[in-house]
């Protein structure tokens, strides 16, 4: 980050790892730099968690809108619906990608995530992930191994 925080794996990672760790003043500075919409960030899932929702929906519209449609847009609508506890909305969303994307939406936030724990232990979560070839066991295992965030 102290060389280069401009670089998109660096906005990611650092932008997630910020926001674990409690320091969301840097996740706020990573996320500013602005992204052209077809690159794969998390700034909508983070503005959203940081309690900028009407950024990250308006992101994800953006999104939406481009033709053709980034592969992960349903996914990233999934993990915005997530992040401001929308649960229906956000199986809706990962429903979507799945259909769209197969598992390749997972790939955008691990379900091992605490982002998943309002959904993780729906009827309709467990139907996803085995529609996908996911283990919901596996993830589950993983995530109570780690600290809730």
């Amino acid at each position: 980050m102290s060389l280069d925080s401009t670089l998109l794996p660096v906005i990611n990672t650092g932008s997630l790892v910020a926001m674990a760790t409690g320091h969301n003043d840097v996740a706020r500075r990573l996320i500013a730099v602005d992204l052209p919409l077809r690159l794969m960030s998390y700034k909508p899932y983070v503005l959203a968690k940081l309690g900028d929702t009407t950024a990250a929906l308006r992101l994800v519209a953006a999104m939406e809108s481009l033709n053709p449609r980034p592969w992960f847009t349903e996914a990233q609508r999934a993990t915005v619906r997530l992040a401001i506890g929308d649960s229906a909305g956000a199986l809706d969303a990962l429903e979507q990608s799945a259909r769209s994307s197969g598992g390749l939406g997972f790939v955008m936030i691990s379900p091992a995530d605490a982002a998943y724990d309002p959904v993780r232990h729906t009827a309709r979560f467990a139907a996803l992930m085995r529609q996908v070839g996911l283990d919901l066991q596996t993830f589950n295992a993983l995530r109570a191994k780690r600290p809730p965030s």
